[in-house]
């Protein structure tokens, strides 16, 4: 790629194709500028003209919907050729700043219902509007910015579309804010039954999910045997959630794994193993495959490392139909912690799905029969006072 193009690495989320676009202005420098963001990974170039403190700088700033980082290098001679620019480095340490934030691609004004956690470098809260004579180019986001992003709205010069008017506001952030903190990650979603068919699509996940999740899941029942593949967003608490949820006539493995940045990749999950060395405790089972309710329930056997009983009910929403599985049985502390969750269904990924978990502690095989014993134990005694009156 020759360095007389411009590298800018934009988002293409919703609402901000043509974004990158450059409008030429007069000034002393000339400069290459690069300009990234952290979801779409891609990176343009192209050479324009600076005014001198825009030179040289490198910063960032965040939106739910846009996280753009740039740099800027000059030379001050016709027709020279500027350094190659260093962006500056990704950090996605939390610090400690909440920035009320919220993004719009259309004339209605975004409404902050939620603050951004700001990471790094971006210690300052901004307000940002486009105004265009083409509707199609507004914009008004609120976020995280680094301490030189307003600095002569010089970032604007580089924005900006010719003819618009683009206004910066830059503030610290004010305890007074009570707005909830949303995550506003984005993670990559996909559904497969072979993981490399699994391709990605990013999205921005719900305010509450804080991890980006690849989820491994293994169904064995009624002579079929599949494994699940599915990325999406999640909640930190279904982490590590490995383990097994067993009925004696279905049996599922799981496992899955997080990060919590901006399109991360996890670790392919591996799955627990499928052998059950009994343990000594049992619970109630029963599987029903097309019912919220499971009833004519047997006695299983728990093995390996299920420690708990699991009362667990499964609905897949699909666009044209809804599934529902009960079962009760056997399953692990890590289930169990895990509990109850809802995913949405965004893009390609085809289904929502939302699990309810009740768990209780397993029993020991042995106690049915002390019981019983005990009974007997006591009847002998009642009977022998009985007769010897």
């Amino acid at each position: 790629m020759s360095m007389s193009d411009v590298f800018i690495r934009m988002s293409n989320w919703p609402g901000m194709e043509g974004f990158g676009v450059l409008g030429g202005h007069s000034s002393s420098s000339c400069s290459i500028i690069f300009i990234i963001d952290d979801q779409s990974q891609e990176v343009f170039v192209r050479r324009t003209c600076l005014e001198p403190r825009e030179c040289n700088v490198s910063e960032s700033f965040t939106t739910p919907l846009l996280r753009t980082s740039y740099a800027s290098t000059c030379c001050e001679t016709d027709n020279c050729t500027p350094a190659r620019p260093f962006l500056p480095p990704e950090n996605n340490s939390k610090n400690g700043v909440l920035c009320p934030s919220c993004f719009s691609p259309t004339k209605n004004k975004c409404v902050a219902k939620y603050s951004l956690m700001c990471t790094g470098e971006e210690k300052y809260c901004i307000n940002y509007e486009r105004n265009s004579p083409y509707e199609l180019y507004y914009i008004h986001a609120m976020g995280c910015a680094s301490k030189n992003v307003c600095r002569g709205n010089g970032i604007l010069n580089v924005l900006k579309y010719l003819g618009s008017l683009d206004v910066m506001l830059c503030y610290n952030s004010s305890t007074k804010e009570q707005l909830p903190a949303g995550n506003f990650i984005w993670c990559h979603f996909c559904h497969d039954y072979n993981v490399d068919n699994c391709l990605d699509q990013a999205h921005m996940c719900m305010p509450e999910e804080d991890v980006c999740v690849f989820e491994r899941t293994r169904s064995i029942f009624d002579q079929r045997d599949e494994v699940e593949i599915t990325k999406r967003c999640g909640k930190s608490n279904e982490c590590s959630r490995a383990g097994s949820i067993r009925s004696s006539t279905k049996t599922i493995l799981m496992n899955t794994t997080c990060c919590d940045h901006n399109v991360c990749q996890m670790p392919l999950p591996t799955l627990p193993s499928v052998n059950f060395d009994e343990n000594g405790l049992t619970c109630p089972s029963c599987f029903v495959p097309n019912s919220d309710r499971c009833l004519g329930r047997s006695s299983l056997k728990c093995g390996g490392n299920e420690q708990r009983c699991i009362h667990y009910m499964r609905t897949e929403v699909h666009e044209v139909s809804t599934v529902t599985e009960s079962l009760h049985g056997c399953t692990t502390n890590e289930i169990c912690r895990a509990g109850s969750g809802t995913s949405y269904a965004k893009g390609h990924y085809y289904k929502s799905v939302k699990t309810n978990v009740m768990c209780n502690r397993a029993v020991g095989w042995r106690a049915p029969l002390c019981t019983i014993l005990l009974s007997i134990s006591v009847t002998f005694i009642v009977l022998t006072l009985v007769i010897s009156l």
